[in-house]
Parts: C-alpha cells; structure tokens; sequence
C-alpha cells in the first residue's frame, strides 16, 4: 500500500488534477465501506444476455487481484464509476459498472428559446391547474354552504308572494317617475 500511496503522490499532483485532492482518503474510506458491505461489491463483466460473471472485490483468497481492486476503488472514489445495488427476490448483489469517461459539451445557444417554449409552458399548465383546483374547492364549499346554483324564481316561495309583487311594482313606478337632470 506505501508502494502506491507514493507513486499516487509522485505522478498525480493536485496541482495538476486538483480533483484527485482527497483521493486517498477517500479510497481507504471505500475500502471500509466495501468490508462492511454484507454482499461483496462485485465489478461485472459479460459474456452474453443471460450469463453475469462476478469477483468479489478485495477476496483474501486472490491477494494478487488487489492492485485492481485499488484502481476500481479510486475510480470510484473520483466517480468514474457507479456501484449499483440490485434488489431481487432472493438476495442482492452490487456491482461497480464498467469505466465511462466524463463527457463535457459546450451549451448549445440555439436550443434557449425551446428551453424556454418548455419552460413557461409548464408554468401556464402550473397556474391552470392550481386555478382549476382553487375553482373546484370554491364549488364544493358552495355546494356544502347550500349556496349554489344560485335561486331561480321557480325555485324560491318568497318571489311569489304578493308583498314581493307590491314591492317590485313600487320600484318600478318610482323608476319611472323619476325625473332625469
């Protein structure tokens, strides 16, 4: 392990790859995960649709597999590489994925008025929707309230009565003998 830790230290400054800063602390802190972990964290290869071969990493009985133990944990450690847990229904099994290189693309300033199209479109669905929701809680207050639909004159005793009657002709002389200025 010195062996490494020197030459990690020797070829990759962090002057030059300043994200290596914590490398090493991180993949001792790895290490310590991957003990604990009950199932072995197992890097995967295939050889075909059905057929899934595993090694466990860091195996006492396969000490000379260590040093790519080492290089798959520091991967990890500089997230080059994902560990992945599959639920099944008989047991679990994690395994570390293959290597992917990161990928950086430049912003492509054509796609903003898209981008932006996208965007107030889900602001305008935001705000109908909430309004829509408002409207219906404001309906079944209403209906709980006995407030809605709104009386009709079919529907209410008190428009019929002849005080109503005498009251709405009372209204509308008065309307109509009123002198304009």
């Amino acid at each position: 392990m010195g062996q490494s830790v020197a030459f990690w230290q020797r070829f990759v400054t962090t002057k030059t790859r300043p994200e290596y800063r914590n490398v090493g602390r991180r993949c001792l802190c790895g290490r310590g995960t991957v003990a604990a972990v009950d199932d072995p964290i197992r890097p995967a290869r295939r050889r075909g649709a059905l057929e899934l071969f595993t090694t466990p990493l860091f195996d006492p009985q396969d000490p000379s597999f260590h040093m790519f133990d080492w290089m798959v944990l520091s991967d990890w450690a500089t997230d080059v590489r994902e560990v992945v847990r599959f639920d099944g229904d008989v047991s679990v099994l994690h395994v570390i994925t293959e290597f992917q290189s990161p990928v950086s693309q430049a912003i492509n300033y054509h796609e903003g008025p898209t981008t932006f199209a996208m965007y107030a479109r889900t602001g305008v669905v935001y705000v109908t929707g909430a309004l829509l929701g408002v409207t219906g809680l404001v309906i079944i207050y209403m209906r709980w309230k006995r407030q809605w639909p709104p009386p009709t004159p079919a529907s209410c005793s008190t428009w019929h009565t002849p005080a109503w009657h005498a009251l709405s002709r009372a209204s509308a002389d008065r309307l109509e003998h009123t002198p304009v200025k």
